[in-house]
């Protein structure tokens, strides 16, 4: 079972051949199962999705086999997340609505235990821990992706209504714009695949192809804020690993992705529904004063209004994740939070000026730039329950490849 996911994406690793003999096959099978779960992450329409109840049983698989490995650098990151945590549970005030406050809390502490899983697993494992899962993850975003073209453009009966809403592609998520930028990091997957010297002309079609869905997919979402974060994503790669390396470079990018644009806003329908995207609305004013009125309720609490209660609260969707954790948690939680993902963050920008070999750094340089652009969309969009989110901030704690040989080995990393 864990054979098929390691062959394929065997070819794109980074990892030194001497890395993956040492892995036992108790090992190996851990990871096979670890791709399954993330393979399985864009069928999202129900909750608990299949892949959180994963996510615990592939957990308790990875202590069992003794594949958690915390560094002191892991636990540093998630004994600030477990104060966040923590901090999240006070409570000032009773909730307004204790079933909201218990499933919020549930699914943000089984967010949590995911980035652990995540982190520990590619700590051990390196950069092979981190292809795997990525690889897993761009298989489940290209299945994703064609299942939506393919209901979009009607070309199976009835498969329309199933992943489409609002003439805008979702897949198996429940709003587009979740699924737009959960294509975010397996494009960039796809330009790491061609970009990687092992692969044959074979391997770099398919990656082209495969990407090329993805962005028409996630063109189709009609999702404002996934236009803006996987332009900036993709921009942000390149720089970081040389593609772009002139205002030459900056030019023929932009020219393609205003031709691409403009062929897709000729096909039938899609122009009035991009024009009728890209103006303002009155729900866009509405945000605004969202936003004040949660501002004001992360003021006036000194450790917010707890858990999803700021919604309930306000009748209205806070869309966006930094002032949502404000009302929620106040001033103390959201910066506990945002000290987390400044340590995520910075682990990945000394991943990116570490890396001693090209394939090293485009594998950060994806991470990194994914990364960044999933918490920008953090602005306009209520992100702390994605689960693309937390699975990017554990694979910012993937080891340096010789610290990875060591963990194969059974060492401790440092």
């Amino acid at each position: 079972m864990s054979a098929a996911p390691v062959s394929v994406f065997a070819g794109f690793s980074a990892e030194p051949q001497a890395v993956r003999a040492r892995i036992s096959f108790r090992h190996q099978l851990l990871l096979g199962l670890l791709w399954i779960n993330v393979a399985i992450s864009g069928y999202v329409v129900q909750e608990p999705a299949p892949y959180d109840i994963a996510i615990l049983i592939v957990f308790a698989l990875a202590v069992g086999t003794q594949a958690i490995q915390v560094s002191r650098q892991v636990l540093v990151a998630g004994s600030v997340l477990l104060l966040f945590l923590i901090l999240s549970s006070l409570l000032t005030a009773s909730p307004m609505d204790w079933d909201r406050w218990l499933r919020f809390s549930g699914a943000t502490g089984l967010l949590a235990l995911s980035w652990l899983l995540f982190a520990s697993v590619t700590h051990r494992f390196g950069p092979r821990g981190a292809n795997i899962i990525l690889g897993a993850y761009a298989f489940a975003a290209v299945l994703g992706a064609i299942a939506a073209l393919l209901g979009y453009f009607e070309l199976i009966a009835n498969l329309r209504p199933l992943v489409v809403s609002w003439n805008r592609t979702r897949s198996f998520f429940k709003d587009p714009n979740v699924f737009g930028p959960f294509l975010l990091a397996p494009t960039l997957v796809c330009g790491m695949w061609i970009q990687a010297p092992s692969a044959t002309f074979l391997k770099r079609a398919l990656a082209a192809a495969a990407g090329t869905v993805l962005l028409v997919a996630a063109f189709f979402s009609y999702s404002r804020a996934s236009y803006v974060t996987t332009l900036f994503a993709i921009i942000f790669y390149a720089v970081l690993t040389g593609v772009l390396r002139s205002w030459r470079s900056f030019v023929v990018l932009f020219m393609a992705t205003g031709g691409v644009w403009l062929l897709l806003s000729l096909v039938p329908n899609v122009g009035d529904v991009l024009h009728e995207r890209l103006e303002s609305h009155n729900y866009d004013q509405d945000r605004f004063q969202v936003f004040d009125l949660a501002l004001g309720l992360g003021s006036s609490h000194l450790l917010g209004v707890g858990s999803g209660q700021s919604n309930e609260i306000l009748g209205y969707g806070v869309h966006s994740m930094y002032i949502r954790l404000f009302a929620d948690h106040g001033a103390l939680g959201l910066s506990v939070f945002l000290v987390f993902l400044g340590a995520c963050v910075a682990r990945m920008v000394a991943q990116v000026r570490r890396a001693r070999d090209p394939e090293g750094r485009r594998l950060a340089a994806l991470i990194l730039a994914a990364t960044a652009g999933t918490l920008l969309n953090g602005m306009v969009i209520e992100t702390i329950h994605w689960r693309h989110l937390w699975l990017l901030l554990g694979l910012c704690w993937y080891a340096f490849p010789e610290r990875a040989a060591d963990g194969a080995r059974g060492g401790v990393s440092q």
